[in-house]
């Protein structure tokens, strides 16, 4: 009580257009949530329902993936293990009688993470010259993003496969490996993406788009990418 006043009353009075859930005086304070909010979260589950709907189109019902398992697809993505990526996403779907798709759509971790955001940040082709005593003055080290994501369309076969997993967006920041790729500056990885039915021209909940990372590149390679991919689309509605 404050001077004879209840507090929630007294929040109720500067905040007149906050629609309480909760008459108590401790969780209304705690707690207020105003109308526009309550719509927006109402309009963004709808949103979530309709992904998982699409989601779903590609899966079995009676799957039953375990996280260590969906963590270990992730895994050999990021590391660029493609023989074995195939191996025990090929040993999953033979189990679960399920698409190889099926499975790399099922595999998602507690952030709505794929294993094409794992790859998507895990690097690409660079230069590293060697110390003296080597034979050899310059070795070219291949990091796995870009066969990683290669061979996440292989197994994914369909483009209609493939525009559904490379677009699938993260929980928090709705971030998509195309996203993913850029905050790392990897243009490779992108541009792989990109030619498996990503949408470089998405953008996330903070309404960033690939174009707007800078990185190790000139803006003007990204830019192409994305007027290429927007050409195309065009092309392919007329």
């Amino acid at each position: 009580m404050t001077n004879g006043v209840r507090p929630w009353a007294i929040s109720r009075r500067r905040f007149p257009d906050v629609r309480y859930h909760n008459q108590g005086p401790l969780k209304t304070i705690l707690n207020p949530r105003p109308t526009a909010i309550l719509k927006k979260k109402s309009k963004k589950n709808q949103v979530i329902s309709s992904q998982t709907i699409c989601y779903n189109t590609f899966l079995s019902p009676n799957m039953q993936i375990k996280p260590h398992e969906a963590h270990h697809i992730a895994v050999l993505a990021g590391q660029g293990e493609t023989a074995k990526l195939k191996e025990a996403v090929n040993e999953l779907a033979q189990r679960e009688t399920a698409s190889p798709a099926g499975i790399l759509i099922a595999c998602k971790d507690d952030f709505q993470q794929t294993a094409a955001h794992i790859a998507a940040k895990s690097g690409q082709t660079s230069n590293y010259s060697l110390p003296f005593h080597h034979s050899h003055g310059e070795l070219q080290l291949t990091t796995s993003g870009k066969e990683s994501i290669l061979t996440l369309a292989e197994l994914l076969e369909s483009d209609d496969k493939k525009s559904t997993y490379f677009n699938m967006a993260n929980r928090f920041t709705g971030d998509r490996p195309v996203h993913t790729a850029m905050r790392h500056g990897y243009l490779d990885v992108l541009k792989a993406l990109v030619s498996n039915g990503a949408d470089p021209a998405a953008k996330n909940r903070f309404g960033d788009m690939v174009v707007d990372y800078p990185g190790d590149y000139e803006p003007e390679e990204v830019q192409r990418v994305v007027e290429e991919y927007r050409d195309k689309m065009d092309k392919a509605r007329g």
